[in-house]
């Protein structure tokens, strides 16, 4: 592995691990783990967040994921993936409503999918658990415009187990700054009014939106 990749993968976890100073727990820091003979994460696992992450820094990394997190205030769900940027992830779990936007990429599904084999386990190797995850990262850009992606059926379990560790709700008060309220479009008007059950599930949603929605957008 090529310089770069191992000083990103440092540097997610530095980030991570800041987070648990705010949070006041006391746990071990976030580390990269060495490459030679590993499979699975590229960070420490177990881990505070049981999450199971796996490092992408590419320049190829899809640009539309990026816009539509954006325009979704730091968080984003597809039916396929719940997203938000790395400086303010803590928005996974401690709010309830998110932008949807038609966007997918049979990449970035690969490398989830290729995740959630080493923690739901296959055919012919073990189950290790946790949570499959991805950081997307865009080289030469700031660590902290990566990308937290986690499946999207994966997003109930991952906000039980936060709060679990925080309490309920998860206390994140010192992480997410207030926002405006971004202009809703008819289609965020209907988001707005489906719960967190009817969003998880692909034929849940289509069953409360009356399969209104198309296909996602494709970004290879």
């Amino acid at each position: 592995m090529k310089a770069r990749p191992r000083s990103v993968e440092r540097r997610v976890a530095e980030e991570l691990s800041k987070f648990l100073e705010d949070f006041d727990v006391e746990t071990e820091d976030i580390e990269r783990i060495p490459v030679l003979g590993r499979t699975g994460p590229d960070l420490t696992f177990p881990n505070f967040f049981n999450l199971a992450v796996d490092v992408k820094s590419r320049q190829s990394i899809p640009k539309g994921i990026y816009d539509a997190v954006e325009r979704g205030k730091g968080r984003l769900l597809t039916r396929q993936w719940a997203v938000a940027s790395l400086y303010s992830f803590p928005v996974l779990w401690s709010e309830k409503t998110f932008r949807h936007e038609h966007v997918t990429s049979t990449t970035v599904n690969k490398w989830l999918n290729h995740m959630a084999e080493w923690t739901d386990g296959t055919a012919s190797e073990p189950a290790h658990g946790g949570i499959p995850a991805l950081i997307l990262h865009i080289t030469g850009t700031p660590i902290k415009s990566s990308l937290l992606v986690l499946r999207r059926a994966d997003l109930d379990a991952f906000r039980r187990h936060m709060n679990t560790m925080l309490g309920e709700p998860a206390q994140v008060k010192s992480i997410v700054s207030p926002e405006e309220p971004c202009e809703l479009t008819e289609e965020d008007r209907v988001w707005e009014t489906l719960d967190l059950e009817q969003l998880a599930d692909p034929d849940t949603f289509m069953e409360a939106t009356d399969g209104q929605f198309g296909t996602d957008r494709e970004q290879k």
